[in-house]
């Protein structure tokens, strides 16, 4: 599991977040674990439960007004359930100061209380998409990514299969470049696996008999591309007489990359072959599928009804 402490999240400068440490300094290495924001809200009531371990917890105006209005006993009952949570830090907005009793049972659970002057909107607008990226899960797979078509396409196989190869013969028709050799991949919200590139071999192709190329220089910076989503997964290999390969396409196959399913394709390696046209259209192929279209559904309904249509004529 991918985690930052709150210690790294004080030092963080390029995200903007402008954050202070209000109180309990023993607690700046707890470690945050999701990349959710959460505002304290509903737990204030008593519903603790709802509270997830190793995420961050956020008050505003609404939040403090709402404590004010609690008696001490209330209050008391309500921040212990809080506080035993296993939450890393708890973040003021707008400069609000926290309410009495909250630091010195933050202090007591050693607990962060860090503040920002920035306003809630505008904080979450930062932190959320500087933990979701920091906080996500990684993980490398040997192979080229492309773009063809607007659709991110990562092709694996065997070393020496000739993703490379078709690599830059679809850089060549125009298409681009995301990564080459190893393609770091990252997971986001809602299932989202995205490729890029890993330094320092960004934008680098190994062809045989060339070597090591600079696909950025060779042809501009119009022919790479920082990362998109992994859409279609093409796994290239040697063409196996034994094996069984797939001739209409009824059923979609998939793999299975940090635990999300993603659409492959497996196509076996001939001589002859042109395997850029082939991955362009697999690329269009696989929109179509998107769009609800499926070229043997369709064949197959026209098979029936040319069928019906003789039984009739009978």
């Amino acid at each position: 599991m991918a985690e930052l402490s709150v210690k790294e999240l004080l030092k963080e400068k390029d995200a903007r977040l402008d954050l202070h440490v209000v109180a309990g300094k023993e607690g700046l290495n707890r470690k945050i674990t999701s990349w959710e924001v959460h505002r304290l809200g509903l737990a204030l009531s008593g519903e603790v439960d709802i509270l997830p371990s190793g995420q961050i917890q956020i008050l505003d105006r609404e939040e403090l007004d709402y404590f004010k209005k609690l008696d001490f006993k209330e209050k008391a009952t309500v921040l212990r359930g809080i506080f035993s949570k296993g939450i890393p830090c708890f973040i003021l907005t707008n400069n609000f100061n926290p309410p009495q009793g909250f630091v010195k049972m933050a202090q007591k659970a050693k607990i962060s209380i860090l503040r920002t002057p920035i306003s809630l909107s505008t904080f979450v607008n930062r932190l959320s998409p500087f933990l979701e990226d920091r906080l996500a899960l990684t993980t490398s797979i040997q192979g080229v990514m492309v773009e063809v078509y607007g659709l991110g396409i990562l092709i694996s196989g065997v070393t020496g299969i000739g993703k490379s190869e078709c690599a830059l013969e679809l850089i060549n028709r125009g298409h681009r470049l995301i990564a080459g050799e190893v393609v770091g991949i990252k997971q986001r919200g809602g299932n989202i696996l995205i490729g890029f590139a890993k330094e320092p071999i960004r934008y680098y192709l190994e062809v045989q008999g060339l070597g090591i190329i600079d696909v950025q220089k060779l042809f501009g910076a119009s022919a790479v591309r920082n990362s998109a989503k992994i859409d279609l997964v093409i796994k290239l290999e040697e063409w196996d007489k034994t094996k069984e390969y797939e001739l209409l396409g009824f059923d979609q196959k998939y793999t299975t990359i940090l635990e999300v399913k993603v659409p492959e394709l497996v196509i076996p390696i001939r001589p002859g072959r042109n395997m850029a046209i082939i991955v362009e259209v697999a690329a269009m192929n696989h929109r179509l599928r998107k769009e609800g279209y499926s070229a043997i559904s369709e064949l197959d309904r026209e098979v029936i009804k040319i069928i019906q249509q003789k039984r009739e004529r009978k």
